[in-house]
C-alpha cells in the first residue's frame, strides 16, 4: 500500500515498534497517530522509516516556500508518503528511500522499495491429506480400511449408473478408487497427531531472534549492532541445537514403532 497520506509520524520507534522503523523525522501529528493505529491493527510497516539513509533521502516533501523565504539556509522538509507492507513481509525488503532528482510537477518526491521478490514467490508444494498412515500396521485396521474401501467403490459405481445410464470409462473407475481410498482413510486411520508441543521452544527461539534482527535493521549504533548480531548468532546456535534434539526424539520414536 502506497500513497501521500499526509501524516507526520516523527520518532515513534518506542510506541509502535512492530510498525514503523528509527529513521523517521519530526514530530507526530493527528494524522499520523491514526495512520500508526492503523498499521497496528492491520499488520503493516512503513518501510520508508526502517532504513538509515541521508535525511534529503527520508524526506518525501519539501514546501515550495522555501525558494521565497531566502532567510532560511535549509527547506521545510517532512516524511508524509508511506510505502506499507504486512509485517510477515517485512523480511523481504531490501530498501526503501525517497529520490530528489527528478523534475515532476510536485513538492513531493518518488519513494521507491526494493524487494527480493524470490523470498516473497516461492513455489509451494501441493497440500496433503494429514492421514495417520501408521495405523495400517495393524492388521484389523488394515482389514476394516480395506473392506471400506471396497464397499465405498460398489456404492459409487452403482450411484453412477442410476444417474448416467451408461458405462462407466477407465478415468471415472480410477476417480471413484481415488475417493473412495480418501473417504475410507479419513473415516478408519483419521488425521495425524501433530507433535507442535515439541516445537514449542523452537518456535519461542525463533521469535526472539527475528526481534533481534530486526533491531540489528533499525540501530545506527555500530557498537551496538555488533552486539546485537552476536546474541542473533547465539540464538541460531540454540535453534540449531534444539532442532537436533527434536531430530533425534524423532528417530527414537521411529525405531521404538519399529521394535512393537
Amino acid at each position: 500500500m502506497a500513497g501521500d497520506f499526509n501524516a507526520k509520524t516523527g520518532r515513534e520507534w518506542n510506541s509502535y515498534p512492530e510498525n514503523i522503523g528509527r529513521y523517521g523525522k519530526g514530530d507526530l501529528n493527528s494524522n499520523g497517530k491514526q495512520l500508526l493505529e492503523f498499521c497496528n491493527r492491520q499488520g503493516l510497516v512503513l518501510t520508508n522509516t526502517l532504513f538509515r539513509h541521508k535525511m534529503a533521502h527520508r524526506t518525501t516533501w519539501e514546501s515550495p516556500a522555501h525558494h521565497a523565504d531566502h532567510a532560511r539556509k535549509n527547506p521545510y522538509r517532512n516524511v508524509i508518503d508511506y510505502i506499507m507492507v504486512r509485517k510477515e513481509l517485512r523480511h523481504t525488503v531490501q530498501d526503501s528511500r525517497s529520490h530528489n532528482g527528478l523534475q515532476t510537477y510536485t513538492d513531493h518526491r518518488l519513494v521507491r522499495t526494493t524487494f527480493n521478490l524470490e523470498r516473497i514467490f516461492t513455489k509451494k508444494s501441493r497440500k496433503q491429506e494429514n492421514i495417520d498412515m501408521e495405523k495400517l500396521n495393524d492388521p484389523v485396521i488394515k482389514a476394516k480400511y480395506a473392506v471400506n474401501v471396497e464397499l465405498k467403490i460398489m456404492d459409487k459405481e452403482d450411484t453412477w449408473k442410476e444417474r448416467n445410464h451408461k458405462e462407466i470409462t477407465t478415468q471415472e473407475k480410477w476417480n471413484m478408487i481415488v475417493d473412495a481410498n480418501k473417504e475410507a482413510a479419513t473415516e478408519v486411520l483419521g488425521e495425524k497427531k501433530r507433535r507442535r508441543d515439541d516445537y514449542a521452544e523452537v518456535a519461542r527461539l525463533s521469535e526472539e531472534q527475528r526481534k533481534i534482527h530486526h533491531k540489528i535493521n533499525s540501530t545506527k549504533c555500530a557498537i551496538e549492532r555488533k552486539e546485537l548480531k552476536k546474541k542473533r548468532n547465539n540464538k541460531m546456535k540454540e535453534i540449531h541445537r534444539e532442532l537436533g534434539k527434536q531430530k533425534e526424539k524423532k528417530i527414537e520414536r521411529e525405531i521404538e514403532e519399529i521394535e512393537r
